[in-house]
């Protein structure tokens, strides 16, 4: 028979050890809520307007459509300038090649150089502007905006002008070739590249206009429309082909400023991955998943879930800008006032 004294004498121990177990319990819940700790990555002399991760490395525009606009890259060492041309307006980068758009007025230019800043060259110039950069496939991608065939036909789309998908050689020195053509006059972004298909998006009229994505087949077929939605929206086309994008709340009683990510399901249906979050934002891939940063001053980060949950933005240091989000890290811009601007890098958590 055990001694009583002796069974007391054991169990005291253990409500003490329970009551620390759950103060570290209740502590390691807390943690996670603690904002990552950015660190140092870069420092720039001009404000950066847009970045993205690539081969390694970040690439950034700064002092975009200025006189002195530059792109510029680094893996967290020294800062390579890649290109510093007057009035950059937007790059794209791949295939170990950066290419940018820049000029005004009746005077464009799409160049491009590799990512050391080497072998830049010259691959399009004209009087109008193009829109929606993508390097693939060793070629750079952009959509020209041809002439209506009637003037002012606004009414009448197969009168109006039309988009027209070009492309060349990355290294410059080709002449433009026709990869297809879009019944639209206002192109967006060419989304991406996936199995033998170019993902395109447009924006139809200037008044709550309508954002809608075409399939163009690379080898001629005929062109289809995938999606559909009501105001400027902000596509992605994911590695393993599937779309993604933003649209209007349909549950929000102001849809134009509250949005929802969608994609296509295997049968081509939209389903809806995430709502309730801030538009005018960006999506983007990640080794985790999907993520938007939305289009508010502080550029809130999220990842995108499962619909039947309200959305729960990422905690991120205050003080700091989110500008992209590449290999599950978000580079911030610092918002302290100074002589230069501090670019950090902090963990997707």
């Amino acid at each position: 028979m055990a001694n009583p004294s002796t069974t007391v004498t054991r169990q005291i121990p253990i409500v003490p050890l329970l009551y620390l177990l759950c103060l570290l319990g209740a502590f390691l819940v807390w943690r996670t809520t603690w904002p990552p700790v950015p660190v140092l990555f870069a420092q720039t002399s001009a404000p950066v307007a847009s970045a993205a991760w690539s081969d390694g490395s970040w690439c950034w525009l700064e002092a975009a459509g200025t006189q002195k606009s530059r792109l510029a890259r680094s893996s967290g060492a020294a800062i390579t300038q890649v290109a510093a041309f007057p009035e950059i307006r937007s790059f794209a980068v791949g295939d170990g090649k950066a290419a940018w758009i820049a000029g005004s007025a009746k005077k464009w230019t799409i160049g491009s150089a590799s990512f050391e800043g080497t072998g830049q060259s010259t691959v399009w110039t004209g009087d109008h502007e193009p829109r929606g950069l993508l390097v693939a496939n060793h070629r750079v991608y952009w959509l020209d905006q041809g002439p209506p065939l009637i003037a002012e036909a606004d009414v009448l789309p197969p009168l109006n002008s039309r988009l027209r998908l070009l492309s060349a050689p990355v290294e410059g020195g080709g002449t433009p070739a026709v990869a297809g053509e879009i019944m639209e006059s206002n192109g967006l972004q060419i989304v991406g590249i996936h199995g033998g298909e170019i993902y395109v998006s447009a924006l139809r009229g200037n008044i709550q206009g309508i954002t809608a994505i075409y399939r163009v087949p690379t080898d001629g077929g005929p062109v289809q429309r995938v999606a559909a939605e009501t105001g400027a929206q902000q596509a992605l086309l994911a590695h393993d082909g599937t779309l993604y994008w933003t649209a209007p709340s349909r549950e929000a009683a102001q849809p134009e400023r509250v949005v929802c990510v969608s994609r296509t399901a295997s049968d081509g249906r939209p389903v809806t991955l995430q709502d309730w979050m801030p538009y005018g934002g960006h999506l983007y891939e990640t080794p985790s998943g999907i993520t938007y940063i939305d289009g508010a001053a502080i550029g809130a980060v999220w990842h995108i879930g499962d619909s039947r949950s309200l959305p729960t933005s990422v905690t991120m240091p205050p003080g700091y800008v989110a500008l992209s989000v590449g290999n599950n890290e978000v580079l911030l811009q610092s918002n302290a006032v100074g002589k230069g601007v501090s670019l950090y890098r902090v963990s997707l958590p």
